[in-house]
């Protein structure tokens, strides 16, 4: 199926529709856009819809579900992306002999140029036909016009709760006021969490954890975050 035949419908932020094609949309005009869709709050409502404020986006970027939170935590956290557009686009057309009309969950823009398409389902829904014959339809037209496709299904418990906590310190209020360089150099050689923390007390650092965490949310600092963070965790400067 050529991309010309694939019909794009994106918003931009003063809300104009913009109507054009999968071969000639721009990414980069999708990602400065606006959501295509947001999700109203109501009594008896399936999902747990709202705002998550993104460190990366210095803004808020809707999610349909706590499984999208969930994505959103780790996504702001991930190195490599440095936009996140949630309900990017309408995209519409033939798949054999039907039409489909589909909103991917969330595009991004990472640091290697690349586009990436993400589609969040709860693992169980994978076992529906429908859904996988339109995530396949979805993949096939992103790998056609030469963006990346994911399907999300769910994070590693421990990851994300490590990740939550690490992200006391993403604010730009905090950013500003810590140094991570210098708790970077106090952690040459490697150290635990607590005999870091003690490392910069003795300096006469004042919140010697923020600091810690705030090397850990810029990727400064590394650890292995499928364990649970921990006085015994260890910290060493991350390698660039």
């Amino acid at each position: 199926m050529p991309n010309s035949d694939v019909e794009v419908r994106y918003r931009t932020r003063t809300l104009d529709d913009v109507i054009t094609t999968l071969d000639a949309v721009d990414a980069q005009r999708i990602a400065a856009g606006s959501p295509v869709r947001e999700f109203p709050v109501y009594m008896g409502r399936a999902n747990y819809s709202g705002y998550f404020w993104s460190a990366t986006m210095r803004d808020h970027v809707v999610y349909e579900s706590l499984l999208e939170q969930s994505w959103l935590w780790l996504a702001d956290f991930a190195p490599e992306i440095t936009c996140i557009a949630a309900q990017p686009m309408y995209v519409r057309g033939p798949d054999g002999d039907r039409f489909r009309t589909r909103v991917p969950d969330f595009l991004c823009l990472t640091s290697s140029g690349s586009v990436r398409v993400v589609d969040v389902k709860p693992a169980p829904m994978l076992k529906k036909s429908e859904v996988t014959s339109s995530l396949a339809w979805m993949a096939d037209l992103c790998s056609a016009r030469g963006w990346e496709y994911d399907v999300w299904t769910g994070p590693d418990p421990v990851v994300l709760r490590n990740v939550r906590w690490i992200a006391a310190a993403r604010s730009p209020q905090a950013l500003e006021i810590l140094d991570a360089r210098s708790t970077v150099r106090s952690a040459r050689g490697g150290a635990t969490f607590a005999d870091l923390e003690s490392r910069l007390i003795s300096t006469g650092c004042r919140s010697p954890r923020l600091e810690i965490l705030g090397a850990l949310w810029l990727g400064l600092l590394s650890a292995d975050l499928r364990v649970p963070l921990a006085p015994d965790s260890w910290l060493e400067p991350a390698s660039v």
